[in-house]
C-alpha cells in the first residue's frame, strides 16, 4: 500500500505530464510512420530502415507509458481513498489540477472562480488531504 504524502502529490502532476508527453510522441511516431513515403528498394535490402528504427522506437515508447500508466494508477487509487474528505469544490479543483495536468488560469476559467481562489482551494484541498493520509497511518 502506497503512503500518501506531499511529495507523492507533487509527483503526481508531473508524472500525469509525462505520460501526456509519451502519448504525444507516440502518436507522432505513428504518423511518421502511416506517411512515409515508400521507395521501390524493398525494407529488407536496406542497410538502414528507418521505418524498423521507428516501429522499435514506438515499442520502447509505448512500454515506457505503460510503466507509468500503472505508476500513476497505483497513485490515482491511494488519493481517491482519502478526496472525499473534500467538499465537492476542492475535489473538482484537485482533480483537475493534479489528474489533468491544467493550471490554476484554466481551471478558474472553467469553474468561474478567480485565480487566487483556486490556487487557495487546492492547496486547502492539499492540506486535508495529507491531514487524513496521517490519521488513517
Amino acid at each position: 500500500m502506497l503512503t500518501v504524502t506531499q511529495e507523492t502529490i507533487r509527483n503526481l502532476r508531473s508524472m500525469v505530464r509525462e505520460k501526456l508527453e509519451l502519448e504525444g510522441m507516440i502518436r507522432r511516431f505513428n504518423y511518421d510512420l502511416d506517411t512515409a513515403p515508400m521507395s521501390g528498394m524493398p525494407r529488407s535490402n536496406r542497410k538502414s530502415d528507418p521505418t524498423a528504427k521507428k516501429a522499435e522506437k514506438i515499442t520502447a515508447l509505448q512500454e515506457q507509458w505503460r510503466a507509468k500508466a500503472e505508476q500513476i494508477a497505483e497513485i490515482i487509487a491511494e488519493v481517491e481513498k482519502l478526496l472525499p474528505v473534500l467538499d465537492a469544490k476542492r475535489r473538482r479543483i484537485f482533480r483537475l489540477y493534479y489528474f489533468d495536468c491544467l493550471s490554476d488560469v484554466r481551471i478558474a476559467h472553467i469553474t468561474n472562480y478567480a485565480t487566487d481562489v483556486v490556487g487557495r482551494y487546492r492547496r486547502q484541498g492539499v492540506e486535508s488531504i495529507l491531514e487524513e493520509a496521517k490519521r488513517r497511518g
